[in-house]
């Protein structure tokens, strides 16, 4: 029955499931090269996370593709299903520079046999292959291979690095820029969804040179001007934003304790650590995936509030962020004399502390006790724990009580039974 209620669940799921169809406009009048850099980049990344289908004039075999899977449950498999899209993605593409810089210079970068070093932009000529330590008891220079300082013609010691050779060149470099407007439009409403421009400048080096080792020569290193084009990263930016606007959603179709199990895969672009999060009466849960199928996905509870319960079909929604826990603690107690506290501690998926160590302090700011306590018991307003520590060169142990995870009641015995209070957050 259970593995019955599994594949229901997932068919229900699946057949629910579509993704977002976008139609793609884009505007620029740039040289083709960078348009069609621009263009291939934003939809290779949009495309890719499988959150997308892309429609525009360049993308019909992709588009076929992607209709021919997203029909698989349709028995018109034929037809096109996907006629329009109700989000319209604009992409103008503008304020677009080029510019050559060429620089001249009379030395370069060779550590196989290059014979000057550079100390504060003034080229020294030194002695190739030897190598000197300086020897305090003699305050002299002496030869070792493995010392860092080398000498010069002039007869004085520098500090090894980079070497240099005397080799007059010019190094070409290609400055392009340009704005990318980006706009995602609901035609239906002509609601404004999406709205951001992108500065976007690279200094690419088109021509420099280098040293060959095998040929014991330099030579010339060049970069077409393709490759300023191609180096624009702007997909990357406009999926990462585009995905926060549609987070991707699932429905629960199995729950083995701590592991739950969702209806999307790698098919709609999950990923391993992707998070998603679920809502319940107002409690929430957070879930981080584990292992991904094509169709289905397996996550583990990483975060969940007490009282938070699971249901087949439940929905959630793709997180892009954890509630923050806090690793370490700050008390304030009293057993023998006022004192705070700072320290660490481990925590289970509630939030709630299972293990810490805490050093307090006096207000002198001398150190006064060592505590460390485990969870042998908890609950939401209750955690109790068996302690121990060091106080005054003295080993204690003791037994713990917190209340509402803010209030401590302790009993500790060394030489004697002590007992004290603690507030702490």
């Amino acid at each position: 029955m259970k593995k019955f209620l599994f594949i229901f669940f997932m068919l229900i799921s699946l057949l629910s499931f579509s993704r977002y169809t976008l139609n793609m406009h884009v505007y620029g009048d740039i040289p083709k090269d960078l348009f069609n850099s621009v263009i291939n980049d934003i939809r290779a990344f949009v495309t890719s996370s499988n959150r997308f289908i892309v429609l525009g004039e360049v993308n019909k075999k992709e588009i076929s593709t992607e209709l021919i899977l997203s029909s698989i449950f349709n028995n018109d498999k034929d037809n096109n299903l996907i006629k329009s899209s109700d989000l319209n993605l604009s992409i103008k593409v503008f304020n677009y520079s080029l510019s050559n810089q060429e620089t001249s210079f009379n030395y370069i970068l060779n550590n196989n046999s290059g014979n000057f070093i550079n100390k504060n932009g003034v080229y020294i000529k030194v002695i190739v292959g030897n190598y000197y330590k300086y020897d305090v008891k003699t305050n002299s220079y002496i030869q070792d291979e493995y010392g860092k300082y080398v000498k010069a013609t002039n007869e004085k010691f520098y500090v090894a690095s980079n070497f240099y050779s005397f080799f007059p060149h010019k190094v070409k470099k290609t400055k392009l820029s340009y704005d990318i407007s980006v706009t995602l439009t609901n035609t239906n409403d002509n609601k404004i969804l999406y709205s951001k421009t992108i500065k976007n400048a690279k200094t690419i080096t088109t021509e420099n040179y280098g040293y060959s080792s095998l040929y014991k020569s330099f030579f010339k290193k060049q970069n077409p001007k393709i490759a300023v084009y191609n180096n624009n990263e702007v997909g990357y930016a406009i999926s990462n934003s585009l995905k926060y606007i549609f987070p991707i959603k699932a429905n629960v179709i199995d729950i083995d304790k701590t592991n739950v199990y969702l209806s999307v895969g790698e098919d709609e672009g999950i990923l391993k650590g992707y998070i998603f999060k679920a809502e319940n009466n107002g409690k929430k849960a957070y879930l981080k995936v584990e292992n991904v199928n094509a169709n289905t996905s397996e996550t583990k509870i990483i975060n969940i509030d007490y009282g938070m319960n699971f249901k087949y079909n439940m929905p959630v929604k793709e997180a892009f962020s954890l509630p923050f826990i806090s690793p370490f603690i700050f008390q304030l107690s009293y057993e023998f004399e006022p004192t705070f506290g700072i320290g660490l501690r481990n925590y289970d998926i509630y939030g709630t502390t299972t293990a810490y160590c805490i050093a307090n302090f006096n207000f002198k700011f001398n150190i006064k006790q060592i505590e460390c306590g485990f969870s042998l018991y908890k609950n939401k307003n209750l955690n109790f724990y068996l302690r121990s520590g060091i106080n005054s060169l003295n080993i204690f142990g003791g037994i713990e009580l917190d209340i509402l995870n803010h209030f401590g009641l302790f009993i500790d015995y060394s030489n004697d039974f002590n007992y004290g209070a603690k507030i702490f957050f």
